[in-house]
């Protein structure tokens, strides 16, 4: 697929599938980038795999969402357990530190933004102009005190910019009138894209398989990417666990789907 003018179209692997090479083989089969949520030892297999699939795109980083695993259970242990806190418990000391994650060594040296949950955003060194590429992001319900107004100031204050996450604003919106609200509060240049339920845990299903206003979001992105013209936009697909390479095919293909037709 295509990107339009200022709007660059990426898969992530933060939640979708972490085996790293099938992100990059399913970014090469669909003509789209990635965002990488790297394990503590990945540089090494990063910097391969850029090797390997040059077609593909690094379009940015993501930093690990806790300062370290300490803080990650403390927020865990507040609510009654999900499939999804237990999975993070187990995947938040791989991930390690967001100060300590290889995410910034490697947008250092091959490119790309680097993308923060607020409780865990720093500003790192400006080697290669890295601190012009930060993104700040709307974080989930289980990293309390973060509204978008905010996540927005924080972008604010460092001028950086800001990833509006929809499932996690999905989390804490009743109304789809305030769902679109905490978008045009935030201003974001980035969106990660997957589908919920309003109110509800969050999901990050195939677009269309929730309920989130994702179509008027995007038409919003879409007329403010036109407007900032100068400013690179970002859709990143960002998907829960789906096993089975088939399944894995065409949930890209049918998110690529509804991105298109949301733009059209």
């Amino acid at each position: 697929m295509k990107d339009m003018k200022n709007i660059k179209i990426g898969l992530s692997s933060a939640i979708f599938f972490h085996n790293l090479e099938e992100i990059f083989r399913l970014a090469e089969k669909f003509g789209i980038g990635v965002e990488i949520l790297p394990f503590r030892w990945q540089y090494n297999t990063v910097t391969r795999l850029v090797k390997k699939y040059p077609g593909v795109k690094v379009l940015g980083f993501h930093t690990p969402f806790c300062y370290g695993y300490r803080d990650f259970l403390a927020a865990a242990l507040r609510r009654p357990p999900t499939i999804g806190s237990i999975f993070n418990l187990i995947w938040a000391p791989l991930l390690g530190p967001a100060r300590k994650s290889p995410a910034l060594t490697l947008a250092e040296d091959l490119g790309g933004y680097v993308n923060f949950h607020p409780n865990s955003f720093f500003l790192p060194n400006n080697r290669n102009g890295l601190q012009k590429r930060c993104f700040v992001e709307n974080p989930t319900s289980m990293e309390d005190g973060y509204a978008p107004a905010d996540v927005k100031r924080i972008a604010d204050e460092h001028s950086v910019g800001a990833t509006f996450d929809t499932s996690h604003a999905g989390e804490k919106m009743i109304l789809p009138e305030m769902f679109l609200a905490a978008y045009k509060t935030m201003k974001p240049r980035i969106i990660h894209l997957s589908d919920s339920m309003l109110g509800q845990t969050q999901k990050h299903l195939i677009p269309g398989d929730g309920n989130l206003p994702l179509r008027e979001l995007l038409k919003l992105f879409a007329e403010k990417a036109k407007r900032e013209k100068e400013a690179q936009h970002y859709i990143i697909i960002e998907l829960g666990p789906i096993f089975g390479r088939a399944k894995r095919e065409e949930a890209v293909k049918r998110s690529l789907q509804f991105i298109k037709k949301a733009l059209e």
